[in-house]
């Protein structure tokens, strides 16, 4: 995986995670959230709440102003 995708994917906390070109395990895990509702609506909040709180426009102003921060010292 590249770039912020590890950050967000979680094996079945905020994502189903499947291995890269394997579209039999993309075709399983779409089929599994299209037959488990709870599933997606459970990994669809927490991948809400994870970016609202990681990646909210205060996070990254926080974010911003600790690395200016430390380079003024």
């Amino acid at each position: 995986m590249w770039g912020a995708i590890p950050e967000l994917a979680h094996d079945e906390k905020t994502a189903l995670v499947v291995p890269a070109e394997n579209s039999k395990a993309l075709a399983d895990a779409i089929c599994r959230l299209l037959g488990d509702n709870d599933l997606g609506r459970k990994i669809g909040r927490a991948a809400r709440a994870k970016v609202e709180t990681k990646y909210s426009t205060e996070a990254m102003l926080d974010g911003m102003e600790a690395v200016f921060r430390s380079a003024i010292r």
